[in-house]
């Protein structure tokens, strides 16, 4: 993939304006503030304190918004659409000399991001081998454990996280079993190279295949959790030869994450607002660019990772070695999170072209669907997910219509046009139009585990796991 070119001057306007650049409350908006540092980043209207479309599109206006999940305080990003009370029929004319380009703001001193603190490589279990395995796409950094004869099971991660959260799954496999979980592109020591988020999940299947090749693995029982499931609805459509088993383990929905609605997986708008590179939160990717292993702020890396990745109050025993596979996810508005479009849709984000969240929007995914429901050959799945998962569910924390819905991103279009989107919901439904054309599918939930059941409750995942793993 080519680097995509540098997209072209956007002003933006000077801290300033009634509200903005002291935390201001917004007139209409009870309990609405912006974070001081980021109120260079909206336009503001005489007399309204709100961000306002410029002559073309909304401008995505950055706020701190409090979230009380039950189990820790989380500030989000929110998108917001013009006050509906203040808004101007015609926008007034801003002065050139007030505006400064993206690129000057980013070469100033105060601009200027710190330089990212890597970790090191990161430690693994005795018993697990890391290897660096070239392929005909990229070098993959891949973990190994059990025989070389033995018969392989590979292992994805989700996102924001490594094939190290897979070690004590692999280790704990049957003897006769050879683990292998490979770093997918974009994250921990595998090759930096980019991800084309246009083809959705293709890179990562073809960079599976590529594996499979320098591995000499004819067929393989194939485990991915999150994100991981999502290449893997990819693999099978590219690759169902390949495929002994499919374990999915908390996967995304079918549909991609965010910016659909219903079963079917209806797009809310025709331009997929609400998924993609935009919707991440900004203070959560500065902190994973400076490396931060702080516990001071809800935002921090491993704060995120222990209010929503388990159910509280489980601490993972490897948390520190967990947190540092994490940071080496690569950063960039081409890697993670990726770029965005503005849009005049709610939440005024849409997908853009590079790295893994666009790579998962439904813009790039929805089309892949029915070519997994009527494959030929259909292997059997496994699916395993956590009782209170907060990341993938029916009422995630990570969905604009959920948010919306709860009142903690104004705005909202309600119901009907942007609902929660019902994650769970969706994947039941495509793999029962998979079981019935023909393939098979078994549901289960793990109690009192979160987004990880595989770490938080071990015993109970292996159980069922290998179970499945015996059958085929």
């Amino acid at each position: 993939a080519q680097r995509p070119s540098p997209s072209p001057k956007s002003p933006l306007p000077p801290v300033g304006g009634r509200g903005l650049g002291d935390g201001g409350l917004h007139p209409h908006l009870p309990n609405y503030f912006l974070k001081p540092q980021e109120a260079r980043a909206t336009r503001v209207v005489a007399g309204c304190n709100l961000g306002v479309t410029s002559n073309q599109y909304i401008v995505p206006v950055l706020t701190w918004q409090k979230v009380e999940t039950g189990m820790a305080l989380l500030l989000l990003t929110s998108f917001l659409a013009p006050c509906q009370k203040c808004r101007h029929e015609q926008l007034p004319r801003f002065q050139e000399n007030t505006l400064a380009t993206v690129e000057e703001q980013s070469s100033s001193t105060e601009a200027r991001p710190q330089a990212r603190k890597y970790p090191m490589a990161v430690p693994t279990l005795p018993s697990i081998q890391a290897r660096l395995i070239p392929t005909n796409r990229l070098n993959t950094h891949v973990l190994f454990s059990g025989p070389d004869d033995g018969e392989p099971v590979v292992f994805l991660h989700g996102n924001f996280s490594a094939a190290t959260y897979w070690e004590e799954t692999m280790l704990a496999l049957p003897a006769s079993y050879r683990a292998i979980a490979p770093d997918l592109r974009g994250y921990g020591q595998t090759e930096d190279l980019l991800i084309d988020a246009t083809q959705g999940m293709a890179e990562w299947s073809d960079d599976l295949a590529a594996l499979f090749a320098a591995l000499d693995i004819d067929r393989a029982h194939l485990v991915g959790w999150s994100l991981g499931g999502g290449v893997l609805y990819r693999f099978l459509i590219d690759h169902a030869d390949k495929v002994r088993s499919v374990t999915l383990v908390s996967p995304v929905s079918p549909y991609g994450f965010g910016g659909t609605k219903g079963v079917e997986g209806t797009p809310c708008y025709a331009d997929y607002a609400g998924s993609g590179g935009g919707v991440v939160n900004p203070e959560f990717v500065r902190r994973i660019k400076e490396g931060d292993r702080s516990a001071d702020d809800p935002n921090s890396p491993r704060n995120v990772i222990n209010a929503f990745y388990y159910k509280a109050p489980f601490r993972a025993a490897r948390e520190e070695a967990f947190l540092s596979a994490a940071l080496l996810e690569k950063m960039g508005d081409d890697r993670y999170p990726g770029d965005f479009t503005p849009s005049a849709n709610w939440p005024n984000v849409a997908p853009g072209q590079w790295g893994p969240i666009n790579a998962g929007s439904p813009k790039y995914v929805l089309a892949d669907v029915p070519k997994l429901i009527h494959l030929p050959h259909k292997p059997p799945i496994l699916w395993l997910r956590g009782s209170h998962d907060q990341i993938v569910s029916d009422t995630s924390f990570f969905d604009f219509g959920t948010l919306g819905q709860l009142g903690f991103v104004p705005g909202w279009p309600g119901a009907d046009v942007y609902p929660p989107q019902p994650m769970v919901s969706q994947t039941r439904h495509v793999l029962a139009q998979y079981a019935a054309q023909g393939g098979a599918y078994a549901e289960h939930v793990i109690e009192d585990t979160g987004h990880s059941p595989h770490i938080e409750k071990p015993t109970d995942f292996n159980a069922l796991f290998h179970a499945f793993l015996a059958r085929h």
